[in-house]
């Protein structure tokens, strides 16, 4: 998987903006659509921050490294939950969770 399919995935998962993640890694959401669509690659401090905020190396986010570090708490509680639904349940949930983010917008 390339840089850009990676982001685009684990800020998906953590049911993030765009807005959302660059305000937490201290870039603009046209940053980061940037980095998602693969037009622009991150600099070295911007790609170590992603790293740090999804608790992932960056040869994980590179596509150089097959394992990610897995989450403990309540994001592991998270996972699990998660783990037992359909692609179809998991969808919905991801929609769910989309709609009530735009709502506070």
């Amino acid at each position: 998987m390339k840089f850009h399919e990676m982001l685009n995935e684990l800020r998906e998962e953590k049911f993030l903006t765009k807005t959302a993640l660059g305000k937490e890694i201290g870039t603009s959401r046209q940053q980061i659509s940037l980095f998602e669509s693969g037009q622009v690659m991150p600099t070295s401090e911007t790609l170590l921050a992603i790293a740090d905020y999804f608790e992932v190396s960056t040869d994980y986010l590179l596509g150089r490294e097959k394992n990610v570090t897995v989450p403990t708490g309540k994001e592991s509680a998270y996972i699990m939950l998660c783990e037992r639904l359909t692609d179809e349940e998991r969808s919905l949930v991801r929609d769910f969770a989309n709609f009530l983010i735009k709502r506070r917008t």
